[in-house]
């Protein structure tokens, strides 16, 4: 529906979600970004902050940041446009999402902080990165690390205004976007699960305490296929 170079337009998703009516979809799911910068009307990290920022190192915000910043909201237009054709809404948030390194990576190394940034937090915080202790491909180094508190809070802080703002039917946590969360050297298995455990659990109370008339949504997890991956990302499916 949008054509390459094309601005982004609410109509765009709406017409992609009703694409899918009438064809025996029960839910229908939508990722607003990739996790780190959200495409609704945010308290929390606001576009307009954001995109001063953008421009304050040269970097040129989205077509999708523009459309927020004007006043557009996705995850208000997916649910209003799902609920028109008898689909369930579901939210779906990458937790650590690393796509920004694929291309942050090609830059020169005096350069590369600056190619990587592309929210005030990982730039501000290096300190909550993996680092490059952490073994395995060099540019995992510059994901950021779940042992940290700080990281987990600012994923809380977008997940709790998104249970309270919006009436979605359920949630979805995608740990595979991507599926590296820890510096294996700074935390044993046992505390790895326990962070995740703790994480999910917070974001369940989130989801109970803003639920309307006591419905309870949905909460749903999106881990990979492969058990033993499972030690190293802190994943304990019987907890």
């Amino acid at each position: 529906f949008k054509k390459r170079e094309e601005p982004f337009r609410e109509q765009h998703l709406r017409a992609s979600v009703q694409e899918t009516a009438g064809k025996g979809i029960d839910v229908h799911l939508l990722q607003p970004g990739l996790g780190w910068v959200p495409w609704w009307q945010s308290a929390a990290v606001p576009m307009k902050q954001h995109v001063e920022w953008l421009s304050s190192i040269g970097r040129t915000p989205s077509s999708f940041e523009h459309y927020v910043l004007n006043g557009g909201d996705m995850v208000r237009v997916f649910i209003d446009a799902c609920r028109g054709c008898g689909e369930a809404p579901f939210i779906s948030i990458r937790l650590n999402d690393a796509h920004r390194i694929y291309r942050g990576g090609r830059a020169a190394p005096e350069e590369r902080d600056k190619a990587l940034a592309e929210f005030k937090f990982f730039a501000d915080h290096p300190e909550c990165r993996i680092g490059p202790d952490a073994g395995g491909d060099e540019r995992m180094q510059y994901m950021l690390d779940w042992g940290r508190p700080e990281v987990r809070d600012y994923k809380l802080k977008l997940l709790g205004e998104l249970c309270a703002n919006y009436d979605f039917d359920g949630l979805e946590l995608d740990f595979m976007r991507h599926w590296i969360f820890f510096n294996l050297k700074r935390t044993t298995p046992e505390q790895r699960r326990e962070i995740q455990t703790g994480f999910v659990r917070q974001v369940r109370q989130m989801l109970d305490r803003a639920s309307k008339r006591g419905r309870r949504r949905w909460l749903c997890v999106r881990v990979p296929a492969y058990p033993e991956t499972y030690d190293a990302m802190g994943i304990g499916l019987a907890d």
